[in-house]
Parts: C-alpha cells; structure tokens; sequence
C-alpha cells in the first residue's frame, strides 16, 4: 500500500477516534495495531527525511539569505565579498555556543 494511501486512510479513523465519534469496540485490536504499526513508519520516515540532511557550509547559508530573504544576488564562494562575509560572521560568533536552530 502507498505511504500517501496509509495516510488518507489513517486520518479519518484517527480524527474519528480522537474526536470520540467511533466506538474504540469497532475496530479490532488487531486493526488498530496494524493501522497504528503503518502510521508509526510513515512518522520514522519523515524524521529520517527532517534529520536526514546534509551539513550546510557558512557561505551556501550566507547565499541563502542574500537570495531569500533579501533577494539579493549569490556570491561564489571565493569572491572576496563572500570572504569578508565569512569573516565577519566567525569573529561575531567566536565563542558562542552553537544551537542549531536557535540562531
């Protein structure tokens, strides 16, 4: 059965048992732990996809911001605008802890 099958599948039963409109004795055990078992891979899969990525270098994160929210224009990565960048932002966060997604 496809991953986007199980979740259209799954959503209903779940709201309806969330919601307290379907008996929990309408469903076999097995159903459940079976539906359950389904939901709980999907859920796997997308942390695996979330943390799955790979580790961004400085200067493709700097791109980021100068394309997105600034919608400036990318640097290559040893053009000297790219350099200072890179330079500023290290002697900014010497000895600051890093917390990924706090910054």
């Amino acid at each position: 059965m496809g991953k986007k099958l199980i979740l259209a599948a799954l959503a209903p039963v779940i709201f309806a048992l969330s919601a307290g409109n379907v008996g929990s004795d309408e469903f076999e055990d097995e159903e459940l732990d079976r539906w359950e078992e389904q939901f709980m891979q999907v859920v796997q899969e997308g942390r695996d996809l979330w943390t799955d990525g790979r580790v961004v270098d400085l200067w493709e994160m700097i791109n980021w911001c100068l394309r997105n929210p600034l919608e400036g224009e990318e640097l290559e990565a040893d053009d000297e605008k790219m350099i200072a960048l890179i330079a500023y932002v290290r002697y900014e966060r010497c000895g600051v802890e890093l917390d990924p997604g706090k910054h």
